[in-house]
């Protein structure tokens, strides 16, 4: 009984300790669609609050997904999108992620604690910003790139001028028969703050640590009771 209380803790303390380099996937048009999988193609014009997405250059593989860059308040409302991951294994279940970007360096102030809403069910988003999501081009604890992501050409780029990319982790999803999987974006109109969406990512999650720390704190219990 006691092995089995052990190896019950053993897996909680270490279920998603680990994990290997997240595979980003910059949205575009050809992957971006709006919610309900119908063709959308963002405005050209960057500020007009016109309540839809402009396709602003800037960030990985050159554009980004922009709303309310005019800063208004309560801001525009630019329609839900659908970005799509393909080519996963059917049946497996992937950690998704979503990228965005944030101004202010590493210490974002007032307007520019840019936000976003993310999510693996477009009726249930979750709002992250600056605030809850993790800074990965932050001067002393941000990532590298080039180990962290399994992008080589080009590698992720995590900071731009006194902008950060953001990742918001957004649970895990299992690929459907055709190895999709379907990540929902909106901006949160309701404040001052710009939305600048640049992509997912995915990566299957890696169970090794918890597994050897797990036959380790088993064995040893095996052997108090020899």
């Amino acid at each position: 009984m006691k092995t089995q209380l052990l190896a019950a803790a053993c897996l909680a303390a270490f279920a998603g300790a680990a994990t290997a380099a997240i595979t980003y996937v910059d949205a575009s048009t050809s992957n971006t669609t709006l919610a309900n999988g119908d063709p959308y193609t963002p405005t050209a014009s960057l500020i007009d609050d016109d309540d839809e997405w402009s396709l602003r250059t800037f960030g990985n593989l050159g554009t980004v997904y922009a709303a309310n860059d005019s800063n208004a308040d309560p801001g525009e409302d630019a329609p839900m999108l659908r970005t799509t991951i393909t080519g996963l294994s059917a049946s497996v279940s992937y950690n998704i992620y979503a990228y965005f970007w944030g101004a202010g360096n590493d210490s974002p102030t007032g307007n520019q604690r840019w936000d976003i809403l993310a999510g693996l069910d477009s009726g249930n988003l979750t709002f992250f910003d600056t605030g809850n999501a993790t800074n990965l081009g932050h001067a002393t604890t941000g990532v590298d790139p080039s180990s962290y992501f399994t992008n080589t050409s080009p590698t992720v780029i995590v900071a731009e001028d006194n902008r950060r990319l953001y990742e918001a982790f957004l649970g895990t999803a299992v690929a459907d028969s055709n190895g999709q999987i379907h990540v929902f974006i909106d901006d949160a109109p309701g404040n001052p703050n710009r939305t600048w969406y640049d992509g997912v990512g995915y990566v299957i999650p890696e169970p090794g640590s918890a597994a050897f720390a797990l036959l380790g704190l088993l064995a040893f219990a095996r052997r108090r009771r020899a």
